[in-house]
């Protein structure tokens, strides 16, 4: 009985934080399109984008590797979620897990 309670308590928490994960995630992208429309050039989007950030993100590869982290974490806690829940708990995890995986392909194709 108890490992019943343990499982319902856990996977509103995986849920969360797959949901969190995917929300930073998806704000850089969305500050990187905004950034992307104000700037003339695209050595000012950077800037502006990078304006943003504390001074210890100011690479653009060390926030394309944290929102590469994030999207993983959406994908793995989405898939520990999915595996134990029912109804419309499975389906919301699998479009987290969706909009991980796009978000995930979003990241890699911008490092080539």
């Amino acid at each position: 009985m108890n490992n019943m309670k343990l499982k319902q308590f856990i996977l509103p928490i995986y849920m969360i934080i797959a949901l969190l994960c995917l929300i930073i995630a998806s704000s850089i992208k969305g500050l990187w399109f905004h950034a992307a429309h104000l700037g003339n050039t695209h050595a000012e989007s950077v800037t502006l984008f990078l304006q943003f950030f504390p001074n210890a993100m100011q690479e653009t590869s060390k926030i394309t590797g944290l929102s590469l982290v994030l999207g993983l974490i959406t994908i793995v806690f989405s898939m520990l979620s999915i595996s134990k829940s029912s109804g419309i708990l499975k389906f919301l995890n699998f479009v987290f897990m969706s909009l991980g995986f796009l978000n995930l392909a979003l990241d890699l194709f911008s490092l080539m």
